[in-house]
C-alpha cells in the first residue's frame, strides 16, 4: 500500500490489532474466522491465501487491480482516453524559450518561419526501428513495408498552447479492443527523432541549438527529459541536410537525427504478460526531469 492504496487486513489478524495499543493503524476491512493454521491469524500464506478461508479471493482481487494500475498512465491527459492503459507512451514535445533573443544572437532579425514569441513547436518527428520493421514519420522508407501506425499510433497535437505543442504516440497491447490500435511485440524498439536544422547565419556548421523536450510512459512509470539537441547522440547516417538554394541568410536546412534510446519488450512465455524496460541513452539520462 503506498499512500491511500488499497490494503486488506482481517479482523483476526491479532498482530496488527496489538499495534494498535501503540499506534495508530487502519482499520480492519475483511471478516474472517480463527484459523488452526496461525492462532495469531497474521501470516499471508496460512491465512491470507488459505483457499478454505475467504480471505484468498480478495488478496487476488486487490492484486489484479494493483497489476491494472500498472499498466495504467498516471498523466491526466490520459484519463479516460483510448491509450490510458497503453503500455507504451512516447511524446515528443516543445517548450518556452525566449525566441528573440535566440534567433537574435545567431544573426536573424526574427525567428525563421515565424515572428511569434515565446513560442516553440521544436519538437521531433517520430523515427523508429521496431523488432520487425523501420518506420519513419517524416521521410518514406521504401523498403519497409509497413506504416508507421502499425509500430506506433499516433494522436497528433493532442496538448497545444501557447508555449507547447506535443505529439503522442502509443502501443496498446495485444488483447485491446482497438482493432486499429498498434499492438506490442517482443523485442526492442530504437527510439530517434528527426529535429528541423538551423544553422547559424553565414556558418553552416554551426546549429541554432533550440531547448525541447521528451517523454515515455512505460507501463505506468514516467520518464521526462528536457535537453537541447547539441548534448544528445546524432545518428549522421540519418541526417539530411542540403541547400536551400532561395535563401542566402539560411543556406542549408533540413534535419538532424538524435538517438533518445531504446524499449526493450520481453514476453513471459507462462503468464503471456509483457515487461516494457526503458533504457534512456547515457546523454538523455543526463537531462532526465526529476
Amino acid at each position: 500500500m503506498l499512500g491511500n492504496g488499497d490494503y486488506i487486513t482481517s479482523n483476526k489478524d491479532l498482530v496488527i490489532g496489538s499495534l494498535a495499543l501503540l499506534r495508530k493503524v487502519l482499520p480492519s476491512n475483511l471478516e474472517m474466522s480463527f484459523s488452526n493454521s496461525d492462532f495469531l491469524g497474521h501470516g499471508f500464506k496460512e491465512i491470507y491465501l488459505n483457499s478454505e478461508m475467504n480471505g484468498r479471493d480478495e488478496v487476488w482481487k486487490g492484486i489484479e487491480r494493483q497489476i491494472e494500475i500498472l499498466g495504467q498512465s498516471s498523466d491526466p491527459l490520459y484519463q479516460g482516453q483510448l491509450w490510458e492503459h497503453a503500455p507504451i507512451v512516447v511524446s515528443f514535445y516543445g517548450v518556452p524559450f525566449d525566441d528573440v533573443s535566440v534567433w537574435s544572437e545567431a544573426g536573424y532579425p526574427s525567428k525563421v518561419g515565424a515572428t511569434t514569441t515565446s513560442m516553440n513547436s521544436f519538437f521531433a518527428s517520430m523515427h523508429t526501428i521496431a523488432p520487425n520493421v523501420e518506420t519513419r514519420q517524416r521521410y518514406s522508407i521504401p523498403s519497409a513495408g509497413n506504416h508507421s501506425e502499425q509500430v506506433f499510433t499516433g494522436m497528433g497535437e493532442v496538448r497545444k498552447t501557447i508555449q507547447s505543442q506535443r505529439v503522442e504516440w502509443f502501443i496498446m497491447c495485444q488483447n485491446s479492443v482497438s482493432p486499429n490500435a498498434a499492438k506490442i511485440q517482443s523485442g526492442t524498439y530504437e527510439i530517434h527523432g528527426d529535429y528541423d536544422y538551423y544553422h547559424w547565419k553565414g556558418n553552416r556548421e554551426r546549429m541554432v541549438d533550440l531547448p525541447t523536450g521528451f517523454s515515455i510512459h512505460a507501463q505506468g512509470r514516467i520518464y521526462n527529459y528536457s535537453f537541447f539537441a547539441e548534448g544528445q547522440q546524432r545518428s549522421a547516417k540519418y541526417e539530411n541536410i542540403q541547400p536551400t538554394g532561395f535563401a542566402p541568410w539560411l543556406s542549408y536546412y533540413g534535419t538532424i537525427n538524435l538517438l533518445l534510446g531504446k524499449i526493450q519488450v520481453t514476453q513471459n512465455a507462462d503468464t503471456g504478460r509483457y515487461q516494457v524496460v526503458w533504457q534512456p541513452t547515457p546523454e538523455l539520462a543526463l537531462r532526465e526531469i526529476k
